[in-house]
């Protein structure tokens, strides 16, 4: 199985294209191509990429290595070791708890954030690849259910994790969250928040 990392929308290769392609490393190349027409120049970058090639992994990056860390993928990219390409693959807000990926997001097993209604790009543990909605009305469906008792012992389901709220919902909030939400002066609402 090839996966296909495009950088760049683009379309037909037309008059005015140049395109170079370069075997990055076993598994990979790496084509760059340019499209010229007067109407819709595209620069456009392109990764093949052999998923049954032993030696190649992927990896789930955070900023600054929390749910709600602002930082550039090329510095993310530079943390991590022997990395040769990075690509942003959800979609995060600029303020707030937005910061943190707005839809699906899981590093090393640990579900970071839940599925709602946006895009994201995923790479299952057997390297099935799939770029769309994760959320339990698109098949294959990521279903998520959580929830939580209080004191008495009274069961309340959990809707989100690390994700902004509707009023009334119950979110879960982990050390991926909750230490930079924290550190910036945040607060939880403790009738819709739990801190686990």
């Amino acid at each position: 199985m090839i996966l296909l990392v495009i950088l760049s929308l683009g379309g037909p290769t037309c008059a005015g294209s140049e395109s170079t392609t370069t075997d990055v490393r076993p598994g990979v190349k790496y084509t760059h191509r340019v499209d010229t027409p007067p109407d819709l120049p595209q620069d456009i970058h392109i990764l093949e990429i052999d998923l049954n090639n032993p030696a190649i992994s992927f990896q789930t990056g955070l900023g600054k290595d929390v749910a709600v860390g602002r930082e550039t993928i090329p510095t993310q990219a530079d943390r991590i070791e022997n990395s040769l390409a990075a690509v942003n693959a959800d979609f995060s807000g600029f303020t707030g708890s937005t910061q943190a990926p707005q839809n699906i997001c899981v590093q090393n097993g640990d579900l970071i954030t839940t599925p709602n209604f946006r895009t994201a790009i995923g790479i299952s543990q057997y390297n099935e690849t799939r770029i769309g909605f994760w959320n339990s009305t698109s098949p294959p469906a990521f279903s998520w259910q959580g929830f939580v008792r209080d004191e008495q012992g009274n069961k309340h389901g959990v809707i989100q994790q690390n994700q902004d709220l509707n009023p009334g919902w119950l979110c879960v909030n982990t050390y991926h969250y909750a230490e930079s939400h924290l550190s910036r002066g945040g607060e939880f609402e403790d009738e819709v928040e739990a801190l686990i």
